[in-house]
């Protein structure tokens, strides 16, 4: 396909919400506006004007609940539709479960020739029972509506076919997996200061003997804080100048229990840190970043933990593996499994030598692999594709 015929392309891209929109797609939005007609759709919220003047485009607000709920889901499927019946786009790429499920159906009942979903985890792999054959049947609806399929992780890809939610013809892992690379010139330590270093750590109270522990995520169950948190106390039983920091937001949709918050409020060696909008400075006074979740597409967060030369220790789980080498560039550990996690953080600490070694190869298997201009570059390469047989058609 010519750059011209590129160029008259409307490409609409879809997220549940503004916060995956804006942090999930950074900087690929405005990339791809260069070469098509960039849209975006997601549930409104104060941040869209934010997003669109950043990535140089304009976003329509349709809302939608993360969690199922027919009536709200019906609701926002017609308003789906009214809207790609007027603005008629030829690509509708959508990312997050619920966006997925209203934009595949809504686009193909709406004669959208290419629709696309992007795969980035999924809530079922925790779930038993009748919800989870709920979220399944919802998987199996999107990915049966949907034209192409793309797991952001080959953990995810194997994942979808074994559950036998996809047929194998639709699935692809564009590039080495992720849903939008990271930007290693952004994710570099040269970019933090020493001095901005000493000024964080005395503002936590971090000594100079400390060693310091990263999480960053979201603060709810399914990111292991309970199991991570129980390790940690009994951690401290046997390790001095040791500190926890947890980076993130705490959701009231996905409470902790009453005994984890306590634990995080009343130990001085864990410091909850809240929601940071920059997260380098962390990354820069940490030594190890642990992340034990029970399920992850392709974690962006162990991607910018192995950017700035961190060791980790996360649970093997899909996505997780498809970055972890096991005592290569972090330790594997099991999931939900507090013995595993105080294990693995003991062993860092009590061997200096095997944290070095780790965090020597940390930043250059992410230089090699995950590169987002490398990721971007092959998404676009994909599109022109399937854009080629649609016309060739």
């Amino acid at each position: 396909m010519v750059v011209e015929e590129l160029k008259k392309i409307k490409l609409l891209r879809v997220t549940t919400i503004s916060n995956s929109l804006g942090r999930l797609l950074r900087g690929q939005l405005r990339f791809m506006n260069k070469h098509m007609k960039v849209s975006a759709v997601c549930s409104n919220s104060d941040r869209i004007k934010i997003i669109e003047e950043r990535e140089g485009i304009l976003i329509h607000p349709i809302n939608m609940k993360r969690k199922i709920s027919i009536f709200s889901d019906l609701v926002s499927l017609i308003k789906m539709f009214v809207y790609l019946q007027k603005v008629k786009p030829d690509i509708i790429h959508s990312h997050t479960p619920k966006a997925g499920l209203i934009s595949m159906v809504a686009g193909y009942f709406a004669g959208v020739p290419l629709r696309l979903h992007t795969v980035a985890g999924m809530p079922l792999e925790i779930q038993t029972g009748s919800y989870r054959k709920l979220l399944e049947f919802a998987e199996k609806i999107t990915y049966k509506f949907a034209v192409y399929v793309y797991p952001n992780s080959y953990g995810l890809y194997n994942f979808i076919l074994e559950n036998k939610l996809c047929k194998r013809s639709k699935l692809k892992v564009i590039g080495k997996g992720s849903s939008n690379g990271i930007d290693l010139g952004h994710f570099n330590p040269i970019e933090i200061t020493e001095d901005q270093d000493i000024l964080l750590k005395s503002q936590y109270g971090i000594s100079r003997e400390d060693k310091v522990f990263l999480f960053i995520g979201r603060i709810v169950p399914d990111k292991g804080i309970e199991e991570l948190v129980k390790a940690w106390k009994k951690l401290i039983s046997s390790n001095d100048n040791v500190k926890l920091l947890l980076v993130g937001r705490k959701e009231n949709l996905y409470p902790l229990s009453t005994e984890t918050i306590s634990l995080i409020d009343e130990e001085e060696s864990i410091i909850d840190c809240g929601y940071q909008n920059d997260v380098r400075p962390y990354l820069s006074i940490a030594e190890i970043f642990v992340f034990p979740s029970y399920r992850e597409g392709l974690p962006n967060v162990l991607l910018q933990a192995g950017a700035f030369g961190l060791a980790a220790i996360a649970s093997e789980i899909n996505g997780n593996t498809d970055i972890i080498k096991h005592e290569e560039n972090g330790l594997l550990i099991k999931k939900q499994n507090i013995d595993s996690i105080y294990k693995a953080m003991d062993r860092v600490c009590k061997d200096e030598q095997l944290v070095q070694n780790l965090s020597k190869t940390a930043r250059s298997l992410i230089l090699e692999n995950y590169d987002n201009q490398y990721l971007w570059d092959k998404l676009l390469q994909e599109y022109m594709r399937q854009l080629d047989i649609k016309i060739g058609n």
